[in-house]
């Protein structure tokens, strides 16, 4: 008999400059990877959210079986929530969650499960969302000719749109042409897109409506552009970054970034090193980028050895620190 699991997370959109849940779009992307591995039979979905989180949560794939807003945003106070779903579309042989408070929150109602919370990690890989890469590049108007950049950045706020559009704009001044697609939550992009137009470039700076890790595979590179070096991270940021660049390059999409994020991505050495930006300073960024993006044969041939050397077990990242949801497993 199939073993019934009911899934938690949170899941996080950004609604009026505010950030619900984690920030990170991962382990919606994780638990998608998931339920798509296992067939979706005998699975459920709760998603600790509101309906703008269901809605945004969809477009990466994953649809709420339910959905419930936590009392002051705060994942404990939803036990009942959970209690109420386990009764609704249970009964669940195991409960699995896939964030940090998911898992509080968990844990005290797995007395109600036969299973209860597993302690190993949930079994993930990288999904490709969206539509086919040529049906995104055709909607968005970039042909194959044009290289495609994309801005990597999971938490968005990792990443400055303002730099990026300083960094492709040295690119457009040497003449290489090129487009460079941003997620539409990243970081001062309103301003970006003002300054873009005003200063009348070439280049093409597109923002559209869903979130880049959907189209990522529409992209020819990515580059991850160094964030506030005045602000420390968080160890649970650092893990969004690497599990971000992993999941790229196991898509086949090579990403340029400083030393540190390459330093623990499990992909070949041979192909970190031609897109180790060492410090992550622009112009060693933008460096790279134009050498890649004018050669498109050498874009194929590194994309396909990211694609096939890239490898997924513990460790290569997770939603939260503490929180076991490391990547399994092959594209």
């Amino acid at each position: 008999m199939t073993s019934r699991v009911l899934h938690v997370l949170e899941a996080s959109a950004c609604r009026e400059g505010r950030w619900g849940g984690s920030g990170s779009d991962q382990p919606v992307i994780q638990c998608a990877g998931s339920l798509a591995a296992a067939g979706g039979g005998g699975h459920a979905v709760l998603l600790l959210g509101d309906s703008d989180a269901a809605r945004h949560a969809a477009t990466l794939g994953l649809w709420a079986d339910a959905w419930y807003s936590p009392p002051l945003g705060e994942p404990m106070l939803a036990w009942r929530a959970v209690l109420r779903t386990l009764r609704s579309l249970g009964p669940f042989d195991a409960i699995q969650p896939w964030t940090e408070g998911a898992w509080r929150v968990c844990r005290r109602v797995s007395s109600r499960l036969t299973g209860g919370v597993p302690d190993g990690e949930p079994d993930c890989r990288p999904t490709m969302l969206g539509e086919a890469r040529e049906a995104i590049r055709e909607a968005l108007g970039v042909g194959e000719a044009v290289p495609l950049v994309g801005l990597l950045a999971d938490p968005p706020w990792l990443a400055d749109a303002r730099r990026f559009v300083y960094m492709i704009g040295l690119l457009d001044v040497a003449g290489i042409p090129i487009a460079g697609v941003a997620d539409p939550r990243t970081a001062h992009l309103a301003r970006s897109r003002r300054f873009h137009a005003e200063a009348g470039v070439s280049w093409r700076l597109l923002t559209p409506a869903a979130p880049l890790t959907a189209m990522l595979h529409a992209c020819d590179l990515a580059v991850l552009v160094p964030p506030n070096p005045h602000r420390a991270l968080h160890a649970s940021e650092r893990a969004w970054a690497r599990w971000s660049i992993a999941r790229s390059h196991a898509l086949g999409v090579p990403v340029i970034a400083a030393s540190a994020w390459l330093a623990d991505v499990p992909s070949p050495r041979s192909c970190l090193e031609m897109l180790d930006a060492g410090d992550g300073a622009l112009t060693e960024v933008a460096r790279r980028l134009a050498t890649l993006a004018e050669d498109a044969g050498g874009r194929a041939e590194l994309g396909a050895a990211l694609r096939e050397g890239t490898r997924w077990g513990g460790g290569v990242g997770c939603s939260d620190p503490g929180v076991g949801t490391g990547a399994a497993g092959a594209a």
